[in-house]
């Protein structure tokens, strides 16, 4: 239990590591295209009964599922672009799968009827489809510039807050009244004493 958490958390880690809007993304997504489109030619003609094509021979359930796994590349391409890079991942493992099986049961009980050469081809177009799955993740600018910010170490600065004004209040502006300044008890002015008229010495 703890075993398949731990392998869903690191599958979730590179999921998110792999990039956004990548600059080559519709070549990879072209080339997943063509080699779809390579893959049900192979396997139309190995129900035919032409199974060799490309150097590559086999049976008929090897064109079964050359032609299976070509037309969801096809499919994934043309009608679903924004998750092209889950089938070109699911496939590329997919082949991946097949030519190691191939390789495996070569000389004991070889059901595709390959030789070496399709075990080789089957593994290198699996390992294409793979990385082409890689680069072609899409997504808004928004979070392709978020991805490069978090790649960078770095994080973006949050909004400035708008600066809100105070509710004007309906409260009359109330004025305190200044009061007067308190007048001390004045003193009597100072006069000259009187002289007394020469006469009246």
């Amino acid at each position: 239990m703890f075993g398949s958490t731990a392998t869903i958390l690191e599958v979730r880690l590179v999921y998110d590591d792999l990039p956004l809007n990548h600059p080559l993304r519709h070549f990879y997504r072209g080339l997943a295209a063509l080699i779809g489109l390579a893959m049900v030619g192979f396997g139309v003609t190995g129900r035919h009964g032409h199974p060799a094509m490309f150097g590559v021979t086999g049976d008929l359930a090897l064109a079964i599922v050359a032609l299976l796994l070509g037309l969801v590349l096809v499919v994934g391409s043309f009608v679903w672009p924004h998750l092209s890079h889950l089938v070109y991942l699911a496939v590329g493992g997919a082949l991946m799968t097949v030519g190691l099986a191939m390789l495996l049961l070569l000389r004991t009980a070889n059901f595709f009827g390959a030789d070496m050469t399709g075990c080789l081809t089957t593994l290198t177009v699996g390992l294409v489809v793979f990385m082409a799955g890689t680069y072609t993740r899409t997504g808004t600018a928004e979070e392709a510039a978020d991805k490069e910010l978090h790649r960078q170490g770095g994080s973006r600065p949050a909004p400035a807050r708008p600066a809100t004004a105070r509710p004007a209040t309906n409260r009359p502006a109330t004025t305190v009244p200044r009061q007067p300044a308190k007048a001390g008890p004045r003193r009597p002015a100072k006069t000259a004493p009187r002289r007394r008229p020469a006469s009246a010495r």
